[in-house]
């Protein structure tokens, strides 16, 4: 599964996960060989393949530091046990990020995970009356969640496009149903990210609006990254910088070698490898596009999602690599 896992809806149990994690931190700790265990927080997706390769390919051993994965099962989750110590560094989207900045969450998105790589896309079945963006007039849209960077970046690139997305009504389905939701007619369209893309491609499903975050924000821009604490940062900053140096090496090996990246997705998700080598690779950008944040923070704003415009001023760690999108 791709980015879109991650909901506006978890950030509701932002606060409460973090007020009920442990009290004792169990993150960086310094080895007898020298090196420092950064523990990480990941969700099993598309998007942490580049740092899972990196990870195999011992760029951050280079850096002296023996990374620890924690898997979890969602990006609240994530969110809760980097703030609390349990993690020192934690994986989400764009979207979740903003929102606990909204709440008040003490973090800096220290590096790009994953940018837009035109692999997702909004479907349509074969027979559908939808011929283009400006048919989608008051269709029912199956995101994975609601309110989530699915449903931002779809009215963003409705809007972007002409469309009043005002009309659209979309409805919560799991990414494995939303063929079948879309082929029995229970909603018009969906958003898909791989490895669910290809599969709507190999099935004749005619795509709507590719990658709707790259129709307003262009290839490249950030949608996923990596984020930590600011005590984290204040106990550890060459610890981070480390991090970062050794992220932004294992990024770019991952988008220049896509069959070693799809060997890595089918030995952490329950993608098969035949499967991992037909998707569209995904590119896991260097640079974090501070453009990204700015305007899916104004479209939360628009579309009723967060009451304020968010203070992104220091999101994004001083030391990080920056860019526009």
């Amino acid at each position: 599964m791709q980015r879109r896992i991650f909901v506006a809806a978890a950030a509701l149990a932002i606060t409460s996960l973090v007020a009920g994690c442990a009290t004792e931190a169990t993150g960086t700790a310094d080895g007898a060989d020298g090196t420092t265990t950064v523990t990480v927080g990941l969700l099993p997706i598309v998007p942490t393949a580049g740092f899972r390769l990196g990870v195999e390919k011992g760029f951050f051993k280079d850096e002296g530091l023996d990374i620890k994965i924690a898997e979890a099962q969602s990006g609240a989750a994530v969110m809760a046990s980097v703030v609390s110590g349990e993690y020192d560094v934690g994986f989400a989207a764009v979207v979740p990020q903003i929102q606990a900045v909204e709440q008040g969450l003490p973090i800096k998105v220290i590096g790009t995970a994953s940018s837009v790589s035109n692999n997702a896309g909004l479907f349509v079945a074969p027979d559908s009356p939808i011929k283009s963006p400006a048919d989608l007039k008051g269709a029912r849209i199956g995101v994975v969640a609601l309110k989530s960077i699915d449903e931002v970046t779809i009215r963003g690139a409705a809007d972007h496009l002409g469309v009043d997305s005002s009309t659209f009504q979309f409805v919560s389905v799991p990414f494995p149903e939303m063929l079948p939701a879309l082929e029995a007619g229970r909603v018009d369209a969906v958003e898909l990210p791989e490895p669910f893309y290809t599969a709507a491609l190999s099935k004749g499903h005619r795509e709507i609006i590719q990658e709707p975050m790259g129709v307003f924000l262009g290839d490249g821009a950030t949608n996923s990254s990596f984020f930590t604490s600011d005590s984290h940062i204040a106990k550890k900053k060459n610890v981070v910088d480390s991090f970062i140096r050794a992220l932004e090496r294992s990024n770019e090996y991952a988008t220049k070698n896509p069959q070693e990246v799809a060997k890595t997705v089918s030995a952490y998700t329950s993608i098969s490898s035949d499967t991992a080598e037909k998707m569209v690779p995904t590119v896991f950008g260097t640079t974090v596009t501070t453009e990204s944040y700015e305007a899916l923070g104004e479209l939360m704003v628009r579309y009723g999602i967060l009451s304020a415009d968010p203070n992104l001023s220091n999101l994004i760690y001083e030391d990080a690599s920056q860019g526009g999108s």
